[in-house]
């Protein structure tokens, strides 16, 4: 899959993401979102074949997708959306920017594009998303993709040795600005 909007290419992942992965996986800002542990190389070069193995899937249940920039080609982050309920049409989607590049609003547009390929070529009823209350800047791209806050979880998550809270955010195929 390879979806082009106005600043980015999103595609498939490959061997030579490695190294852009890993300064993701380094990065202490991102790991606290993700209440991930320290990430090793081997950690990272394991995830990055499974992602390639989820492309090769028939059905296909797992999209990781790497926003990579037009200009430069630069891998900037990770763009997941898995099909947690083919019955319900029903998938979850999240992103990950890379440092330095926070504040463009490049998680916007490609959840946005990603979306447009949810409802439309993939069919979905519903897409969610998930995280946690302190994560200002992912809620607030939830809402601007017209998402909606359908729950906060209290102290549902146990990282770090604290309870923490998240919030949930769903669209509906009719609700997308498609």
């Amino acid at each position: 899959m390879e979806i082009t909007t106005e600043r980015l290419i999103l595609r498939e992942f490959r061997n030579d993401d490695f190294d852009a992965l890993r300064v993701i996986d380094s990065d202490a800002a991102i790991q606290r979102y993700r209440g991930a542990r320290a990430i090793t190389p081997e950690m990272t070069r394991n995830y990055l074949e499974r992602m390639q193995e989820w492309a090769a899937e028939v059905p296909r249940r797992y999209f990781m997708l790497a926003p990579t920039l037009r200009s430069t080609g630069a891998m900037i982050g990770w763009l997941p959306l898995k099909i947690v309920d083919v019955a319900a049409a029903e998938a979850e989607i999240g992103w990950t920017i890379a440092p330095g590049y926070h504040g463009q609003g490049y998680a916007t547009e490609m959840a946005r594009a990603l979306l447009e390929v949810a409802f439309g070529e993939l069919q979905l009823h519903r897409v969610w998303a998930i995280c946690r209350t302190e994560n200002v800047a992912s809620y607030r791209v939830m809402e601007k993709l017209g998402m909606r806050r359908e729950a906060h979880y209290v102290e549902c998550e146990y990282t770090d040795d604290t309870w923490r809270d998240l919030y949930r955010y769903a669209i509906l195929a009719r609700e997308s600005h498609r």
